[in-house]
C-alpha cells in the first residue's frame, strides 16, 4: 500500500486543462453541545492572488488536528457545515473563513464517528453517525437532537426526499427510508451490495451507488427500486449528484470515469486521462459545470457537460480531498480528510 500511495503522488500535477473527454455512450436498462469551540481560520499553502486564473483554492485549518473532515454542505444560514469524523465534532464555516466546532460527546464515553450531512427541512443540519448508529440534527446555534429510534448497522449517506423522508445507506446492504411517521423501509436490500453516497433528483426520485454491485440505484417516491448496471466490470460508483442539465452524474473510483444517466436511461462515460485519480464526491458548481474530488492524487477536478476537463491541485500536499459542495457564495468549498483544512475554490464572476 505504501508503494502505491508513494507511486500516486508522483502523478501530481500543477493546475492545468487537461482537455476534451469523449464519453463512451452504453444504453441503460432500465442534546446541547456544550463547550462550543470557534476560531478564525487562516489560510494554509497557496492562497488566491490576483491574475491567478478563473479558479483559485484558500484553505482554512481545522482548530482540532486530525479532525478528519468528511462530507460537507451548504447551510441555510449561509454557511458551510462540515463532519468532523475522528474529533467527533460538526463543524461551521462562514464563507470568509471562521471556524466554529460542536463537540458531540460531552462527559460520556461514546463513540459517534459523524459521517454524512444534509440540510434537512426544519432549518436544521442532519447528520449520521456510523459508528453509534444514530442519526442526528444539529440546529444553526448549536442545539444537538438525537434520534435514538432511527437506528441502523452503519449509516452513512444522507438526503431528504421531496416529501420530507429521510433516506439513508449504510452497511446492511441496503437504502433506507423513514417515513414521516418515525417508520424504517427498507429498499433494494442486499447483504452483497454496498450502497454509499445518495442524492434527490428533479423528479423527487432518490439515486443511490452500490459500489460492490456495479450499479446505480432508483427508487420513486411510489413504486418499485430499479437498478441500472454499470456498462464495465468493476467500475466502483461512488459520489453522486444532480447536474446542472438535471442528469445524474456520478464517480467511478476504480473505472476513473465520470458517468451520466440521461432522461432516457443511457449512460455516458468520460474517462479521465491519468490512472488511479480516486474520483470520489461530486456536486454541481455555480458555474454550470461539474466538481469532483480526486481523493488519490490531491486534486479537485472539473468536468462541463460537453466533457472538457480541468484540475486544480490542492495546495497542501497529500491532502486527501473527499467532500465537496456548492456554497451559498457561490464558490466551490472542500474537506481535505488528511490535510485537516477546508478548502474554498474561487469561481470566477
Amino acid at each position: 500500500m505504501l508503494t502505491r500511495i508513494l507511486a500516486l503522488a508522483l502523478l501530481l500535477s500543477a493546475c492545468g486543462r487537461t482537455g476534451l473527454l469523449a464519453p463512451a455512450r452504453d444504453g441503460g436498462t432500465g442534546g446541547h453541545a456544550g463547550g462550543d469551540r470557534a476560531s478564525t481560520g487562516g489560510t494554509s499553502g497557496r492562497g488566491c492572488n490576483a491574475g491567478e486564473g478563473a479558479w483559485c483554492i484558500t484553505e482554512f485549518p481545522i482548530p482540532t488536528a486530525g479532525a478528519s473532515a468528511s462530507r460537507i454542505t451548504a447551510g441555510p444560514d449561509g454557511n458551510l457545515w462540515f463532519t468532523e469524523s475522528a474529533s467527533e465534532k460538526i463543524g461551521r464555516i462562514t464563507p470568509d473563513g471562521a471556524i466554529t466546532e460542536f463537540p458531540l460527546t460531552v462527559g460520556q464515553d461514546v463513540y459517534h464517528h459523524p459521517y454524512g450531512i444534509t440540510k434537512g427541512p426544519d432549518g436544521a443540519l442532519w447528520f449520521t453517525e456510523a459508528t453509534s448508529g444514530e442519526i442526528a440534527s444539529i440546529t444553526t446555534d448549536g442545539h444537538i437532537t438525537r434520534q435514538p429510534r432511527y437506528r441502523f448497522g452503519t449509516p452513512l449517506a444522507i438526503v431528504f426526499a421531496a416529501d420530507g423522508t429521510v433516506w439513508l445507506t449504510g452497511a446492511d446492504g441496503a437504502i433506507d427510508s423513514l417515513t414521516l411517521g418515525g417508520n424504517v423501509i427498507s429498499h433494494l436490500a442486499d447483504l452483497l451490495v454496498d450502497w454509499r453516497e445518495l442524492t434527490t433528483a428533479t423528479d423527487g426520485a432518490v439515486w443511490a451507488c452500490a459500489v460492490s454491485g456495479n450499479l446505480l440505484g432508483r427508487c420513486p417516491l411510489s413504486g418499485a427500486c430499479t437498478t441500472l448496471p454499470l456498462p464495465a466490470p468493476a467500475s466502483y460508483p461512488y459520489g453522486i449528484t444532480v447536474g446542472p442539465d438535471d442528469a445524474i452524474w456520478f464517480t467511478e473510483v476504480v473505472g476513473n470515469r465520470i458517468g451520466r444517466v440521461g432522461p432516457d436511461g443511457a449512460i455516458d462515460e468520460f474517462a479521465l486521462p491519468t490512472p488511479s485519480r480516486g474520483a470520489h464526491i461530486i456536486t454541481a458548481g455555480s458555474d454550470g459545470a461539474l466538481w469532483f474530488t480526486e481523493h488519490m492524487t490531491n486534486q479537485i477536478g472539473r468536468l462541463t457537460v460537453d466533457g472538457q476537463l480541468d484540475e486544480l491541485e490542492v495546495p497542501t500536499p497529500s491532502s486527501s480531498p473527499a467532500g465537496i459542495t456548492a456554497g451559498p457564495d457561490g464558490n466551490v468549498w472542500f474537506t481535505e480528510e488528511l490535510g485537516n483544512r477546508i478548502g474554498r475554490i474561487t469561481l470566477a464572476r
